[in-house]
């Protein structure tokens, strides 16, 4: 029951953006259909009204975008014709028809480059980012996106700058380039706070929070995600919040809290199935599965399991069937099904090996090794612990060269670390010497202020006893000449 009125916040928050997005699209077809626009204003609506048809209908889109083109022309509004184009070239981007888009983006560029236009040449920019990241070229990507960025300076767009720093941390992470990943992730999280866009704060944080559980440091993971997740819920954005709902329940897994790990999965996987997204279902149900095998409770391990394989069969998605194949082995194993056990565990093996997953390889191995040295199968067992010894050799370089990476992480983080407590402390250090020196020319301002004081006072005292001193000589003076007229007289 409680969670009932943050389901029904969720779903007022989405049908709300619903009805924003609706009501400017009616908005602007009824600006449109009235009197009075000019051509240069249509150009803007149509521009407009294409991009609110984006994520909508891509047939609308192009259709808005090509009337906002021909009026652009029209009026000679070519920055209008640029923005327009790269609508079009966005939008056959997200339907993966690049040979179109690719010519299109080209034009683009070219167009821009003729007028020294910056927001064209970031629209081209950004354009071969989208598809280099479609086509999982990550490095590709990433040299995109910072030839972005000093575009994005030059326009003197920070906030800009804060959504590509973000992307590229995210771009350097999934290539497991922690300290590169933490150094972006930093920058970004420092320009987003400036404007206090929780949604883009929220990325920032859930950056930092995986990159410190990946340098095997849950707790600090944990602060970072649970500061995220107050964002997210603050705004209703759903996605993120599964997301991060995600990686807190991964944090006390690390840290062997099953209970608490089994509770976040449950309120990740909450989202994913109110929302129907079935592929981030899929990897709720197998969280779920491991938490559940890692807590001992068997049967409920093996419906997530199953879920997960039964949803990844519809999708046509075998990318986390190995480790659910897994997980209903080693309740197979618990139940003292070995053949059952077996079957399972060659799937997750023929799973594993189709998409070069070596860690999963390396998981089954020792989980045929101990299956078949529990039932006395000892020739297949020293198969399988070869097997085993072989994909440690080979994940041993990559966990070298991973610990290179989280070495040089841990440099980064510290070094900034010890930067900031420097600068603190020398910032401390002035401090004290400028208060100290305040204090010295306050005292002497004092000492100075008393001697005039004092020398006031003198003067002061100085100059009534003269004036005194006058009256009495000018008194003795009226006396004697009284007295010299008197005797004058006798």
């Amino acid at each position: 029951m409680r969670k009932l009125p943050i389901l029904l916040c969720m779903l007022i928050i989405c049908v709300n953006v619903i009805a924003q997005d609706q009501f400017k699209i009616d908005s602007l077809q009824s600006l449109l259909n009235s009197a009075g626009l000019n051509d240069q204003q249509k150009s803007v609506v149509y521009r407009e009204l294409s991009s609110l048809f984006q994520y909508k209908d891509s047939a609308m889109t192009v259709d808005y975008a090509n009337e906002a083109i021909v009026l652009s022309r029209i009026v000679g509004d070519w920055k209008g014709v640029i923005f327009a184009k790269a609508t079009i070239a966005k939008n056959l981007i997200i339907m993966r028809h690049f040979n179109v888009a690719l010519p299109l983006l080209e034009e683009i560029k070219s167009l821009a480059d003729r007028r020294d236009f910056t927001e064209g040449k970031m629209a081209f920019y950004e354009g071969m980012s989208h598809i280099k990241w479609l086509q999982r070229d990550i490095r590709s990507k990433i040299e995109n996106e910072k030839k972005c960025l000093p575009l994005a300076k030059e326009a003197g767009n920070l906030q800009r700058v804060g959504e590509i720093y973000n992307r590229i941390s995210w771009d350097y992470f999934s290539m497991s380039q922690y300290s590169e990943a933490m150094e972006y992730a930093t920058k970004a999280l420092e320009i987003n706070e400036q404007f206090g866009h929780p949604a883009k704060i929220a990325n920032s944080l859930s950056v930092i929070g995986s990159i410190y559980q990946e340098l095997d440091e849950p707790i600090k993971s944990m602060q970072y995600n649970q500061r995220s997740l107050k964002m997210l819920e603050s705004i209703g954005h759903w996605r993120g919040m599964a997301s991060v709902l995600g990686n807190i329940g991964n944090n006390y897994q690390t840290l062997g809290d099953n209970k608490q790990s089994i509770k976040y999965f449950n309120r990740e996987l909450e989202i994913w199935k109110t929302h129907k997204d079935f592929l981030h279902s899929i990897v709720a149900h197998g969280n779920l599965a491991s938490a559940y095998i890692n807590n001992k409770q068997h049967e409920k391990a093996l419906i997530h399991a199953s879920r997960s394989i039964l949803l990844s069969d519809s999708l046509e998605v075998s990318l986390y069937k190995a480790r659910a194949f897994l997980t209903l082995g080693l309740v197979a194993q618990h139940l003292n099904n070995y053949s059952d056990a077996k079957q399972h565990f060659l799937q997750a093996t023929e799973l594993a090996q189709e998409q070069q997953h070596l860690s999963d390889q390396q998981a089954v191995a020792e989980s045929l090794f101990q299956l078949e040295s529990e039932f006395g199968q000892y020739k297949e067992a020293l198969n399988a612990h070869v097997v085993f010894k072989q994909l440690s050799d080979s994940l041993s370089s990559e966990e070298n060269i991973r610990n290179i990476a989280l070495a040089e992480a841990r440099y980064l983080h510290n070094k900034e670390k010890d930067s900031i407590q420097f600068v603190n402390v020398r910032g401390k250090m002035l401090l004290s010497q400028e208060i100290e020196q305040r204090s010295k020319m306050q005292f002497l301002s004092l000492v100075i202020i008393g001697l005039l004081l004092l020398l006031l006072i003198i003067l002061y005292r100085f100059y009534t006893s003269r004036k005194k001193a006058n009256l009495l000589l000018l008194r003795q003076k009226d006396e004697i000449t009284g007295q010299k007229a008197v005797l004058e007289e006798l």
